[in-house]
This record gives structure tokens, C-alpha cells and sequence, in this order.
């Protein structure tokens, strides 16, 4: 999958896609310095896969997988990721 966009104003914050733009990637990202990144990601993705599934209703032939990515930011450079990926067909 290569790089397609950062879209501003979209609830998306990176996308990807295949060479025959057929296969999309849609890549959330949380972040935060509080333990919650759990709580964020999930209340994200529900509201986020209702959406991508109105897009998918226009084209069915494409498929979309949505990234979640947390982050949890410690002191210094210590750090915590967390992902869910969840495809959409």
C-alpha cells in the first residue's frame, strides 16, 4: 500500500491504497498522556466505522480497513501503542 493523503477536516488521518485503488487503508490516530487511550479508541472507532460504512455504500466493490492507533505518552521518551485494525466488507 503506498501513501494517498493526510486529509484535513475528515476523520481520517492518514489514508493508503493500493496500486489498483481497489484496497483502502484508513488510519486513526489517538494520543494522549493519560492511561485512556483504551477508552478513546474505542469510543473513535464506533462512531468511525458507521462512517466508513456509509462510504463503502457507494462503491461496494472497494474495501476499506480502518487503523486505530493509540498513544500513550510517559515521561521522557517512554511510550505505549496500542492498535485495533478492523476490516470493513
Amino acid at each position: 500500500m503506498q501513501p494517498l493523503a493526510r486529509p484535513i477536516e475528515w476523520p481520517t488521518d492518514l489514508v493508503f491504497a493500493d496500486s489498483q485503488r481497489k484496497r483502502y487503508a484508513l488510519v486513526q490516530v489517538k494520543a494522549t498522556q493519560t492511561s485512556n487511550v483504551k477508552g478513546q479508541i474505542s469510543s473513535a472507532a464506533v462512531d468511525y466505522i458507521e462512517h466508513v460504512r456509509h462510504v463503502q455504500e457507494m462503491d461496494p466493490n472497494t474495501t476499506y480497513i480502518c487503523h486505530f492507533i493509540g498513544v500513550v505518552i510517559r515521561d521522557g521518551n517512554d511510550f505505549d501503542l496500542l492498535s485495533l485494525s478492523l476490516d470493513i466488507v
